[in-house]
C-alpha cells in the first residue's frame, strides 16, 4: 500500500474473538471501526468509509487479496475519473491456480447501458472517491448494496472506467450469496434496485444516449464483451430508455 495509506475496518461486536483478535493487530495504519451493536454489511462499510482519512476508498473483502501493482495502476486511473474498477483473478476454492476475468473494458457510457441489465463492476476491484460517497449518501441495505451504489452513481453524473488488469484476488466458493441460483432474480425483485436503474434510465434519456449504438460499438470493438455479457445481447434491443 502506499505510503500514508490505512486499513480501515468494521468488526462485527457480535464476535467479541474477531474483535480481541483485531484489536491486538491495531496499529497506526489500521483503523478499528466498531459498532455498539450489530447493524448489518452495509451500514458497517458506511461507517467505516466515514471513518476513513483519505479520499480515494479501495474496497476489498477479508478473504480476498490485493495485488501490489493495484495501488499504483487504481490511483493513476483515478486522476481522471470517480469510480474505477479493475479486473479480478478468481480463485475457485481448492484450485491450485487464479483464473482471470475477461478483459472488456468499459467507459461510463457503456457500464451505464451494460448495468441496466446486471452488476459490470467487482467490489473487491473499486475505487471510488470518498466525496461521491458522501454525495450520494453511501451505501443502501439494497439486496446487492454495490450495484445499487453504482446505479446511483452513474445516475448523478459520476465518471466511470473498468479495466481488465487483475487488481485483487477474489475467493469465490459455494457458501457466497452470489453463488445461490435464485440471486440474480432476487436482485432484480429488489424495490431499492428497480428504483436506481429507473432513475439511471430517466438520467440516460435525458442525455440523448442511444443504446443500441453504444452496445453495437462496444461489441464490435471488444468481440470478448459478447460472452461476457451475453445474456445481455439476448434482451438489450428489447429494452427502452424512459422518459422521466
Amino acid at each position: 500500500m502506499p505510503s500514508g495509506s490505512e486499513v480501515v475496518l468494521h468488526v462485527d461486536p457480535s464476535d467479541p474473538q474477531s474483535v480481541q483478535q483485531f484489536r491486538a493487530l491495531q496499529t497506526k495504519g489500521l483503523n478499528l471501526v466498531l459498532s455498539s451493536e450489530k447493524v448489518g454489511f452495509a451500514e458497517g462499510l458506511n461507517m467505516a468509509i466515514r471513518q476513513a482519512r483519505h479520499e480515494l476508498i479501495a474496497r476489498l473483502d477479508v478473504e480476498d487479496y490485493s495485488y501490489p501493482w493495484r495501488w499504483p495502476h487504481q490511483i493513476s486511473k483515478m486522476k481522471t475519473v470517480d469510480f474505477h474498477f479493475g479486473g479480478l483473478a478468481h480463485k475457485i476454492t481448492k484450485w491450485p491456480l487464479s483464473l482471470p476475468g475477461y478483459p472488456v473494458k468499459l467507459r461510463t457510457e457503456e457500464f451505464a447501458i451494460v448495468s441496466l441489465f446486471r452488476n459490470p463492476g467487482f467490489h473487491p476491484a473499486a475505487m471510488f472517491r470518498k466525496s461521491a460517497f458522501l454525495d450520494l449518501g453511501g451505501y443502501r441495505t439494497a439486496m446487492a448494496e454495490d450495484y445499487d451504489f453504482w446505479l446511483r452513481a452513474l445516475a448523478a453524473g459520476y465518471i466511470f472506467e473498468r479495466g481488465f488488469l487483475p487488481v485483487t484476488r477474489y475467493v469465490r466458493h459455494f457458501g457466497q450469496a452470489t453463488s445461490q441460483s435464485d440471486w440474480a432474480e432476487r436482485v432484480e425483485e429488489d424495490p431499492l434496485i428497480i428504483e436506481s436503474k429507473t432513475a439511471l434510465k430517466a438520467k440516460l434519456y435525458e442525455s440523448g444516449i442511444d443504446k443500441n449504438l453504444v452496445l453495437g460499438r462496444l461489441f464490435k470493438e471488444q468481440p470478448i464483451a459478447k460472452i461476457e455479457f451475453r445474456d445481455v445481447r439476448k434482451t438489450w434491443r428489447r429494452t427502452t430508455l424512459e422518459q422521466p
